[in-house]
């Protein structure tokens, strides 16, 4: 802690801007008086200068970050007023007996401490205000870019812990189904571990970075459409379409496959009749649209599934993290169907 204070301080001191703000301030008064006596107008200049500098630094590396806190503003104002009226009574000293070195004819010795006394004073209270702005100023950016960190880590963190939510989900689901599989002694169960595979694959792999390929998310819901297919017998009502312009657009992974997996949750397609699945996904440069409608089965109609109330939550926060205020979600509950229609806005 100690190390990165006095970093900090560091670099507070060799501020660019800082060193920009004095040389302008000299050159403004070496300028003001070199018409009537340039070597009067350096040391003077740069004994104006180097007080500012002082009392400027002195408030902003000791006093404020000691001083100005709370229970401590008394302090803070005292050793203020007291840095102020030392440091203007010691130039106004140096000053009253250096320029005689320099001047022929200056006025009295009252009337050029009193005039000393009053210019320091100028000088140093602009100063001194100078570096209550400026440590402000920097304050405020620090606080700023604390918080913006402090965010991004809390983005990233909230994105991984959703991710590891939904991976072991469907990884139960999923072992389930082959479990029965197997167990029956089903023809299909050698396809369906090679698609549990590629499937896991994605999941393990792919979805560890922050966005995919959308081709990748959408192989990976033919998959899981394929592998539910595995188990059923006959011909299913069930449509996956898709109108995508670019396959290499990037996209949070496993955003979309919670909807999937509610569709044949609700519909329990395979083992009620007349149960379908209908999805849909258009792709444009400016917008993605993705489309489940499905229909209810009379046993889930009055039933809510706990775990499709935490799938839904966890898509919705990880809407609101990757595409605040560029998403639109609609989930329509009906006693004899489920839709969902998301809206992504990506560009333009």
């Amino acid at each position: 802690m100690d190390k990165q204070k006095r970093k900090r301080g560091k670099k507070f001191l060799c501020s660019r801007d800082e060193v920009l703000v004095w040389i302008c301030v000299y050159l403004f008064l070496l300028m003001g008086g070199i018409s009537h006596d340039a070597l009067l107008a350096v040391v003077s200049s740069a004994l104006i200068v180097s007080g500012m500098v002082s009392v400027s630094l002195i408030n902003r590396v000791s006093l404020i970050p000691h001083l100005l806190k709370p229970h401590r503003y008394f302090l803070y104002y005292i050793f203020s007023a007291l840095l102020l009226i030392v440091s203007i009574a010691l130039f106004a000293i140096i000053d009253g007996f250096l320029m005689p070195l320099l001047v022929d004819n200056i006025p009295s010795r009252n009337d050029a401490i009193a005039y000393s006394v009053f210019k320091y004073s100028v000088f140093f209270i602009s100063s001194f205000a100078y570096g209550n702005i400026a440590a402000q100023i920097r304050n405020n950016r620090e606080m700023t870019k604390h918080s913006e960190r402090l965010l991004k880590e809390k983005k990233d963190m909230e994105l991984r812990m959703l991710r590891s939510q939904i991976n072991p989900h469907f990884l139960f689901n999923a072992l389930n189904n082959i479990y029965s599989m197997v167990y029956t002694q089903d023809e299909n169960a050698p396809d369906s571990i090679l698609k549990l595979s590629e499937m896991l694959r994605y999941v393990v792999d792919d979805c560890q970075s922050e966005n995919v390929f959308i081709e990748k998310e959408i192989n990976y819901i033919e998959n899981f459409i394929d592998f539910q297919l595995m188990r059923m017998e006959g011909e299913q009502d069930i449509s996956f379409v898709k109108e995508v312009n670019n396959p290499k657009f990037k996209f949070p992974p496993m955003i979309l496959q919670p909807f999937v997996e509610n569709c044949f949750k609700y519909s329990r397609i395979g083992s009620v009749s007349g149960a379908y699945i209908h999805i849909t996904l258009a792709l444009t440069d400016t917008q993605l649209m993705f489309t489940t409608r499905n229909s209810k089965a009379v046993a889930v109609a009055s039933k809510k599934n706990s775990n499709t109330g935490i799938g839904i939550a966890n898509v919705r926060q990880r809407l609101e993290l990757s595409f605040p205020q560029s998403y639109k979600l609609d989930i329509t509950d009906m006693p004899d169907y489920y839709q969902v229609e998301l809206s992504i806005r990506i560009g333009g």
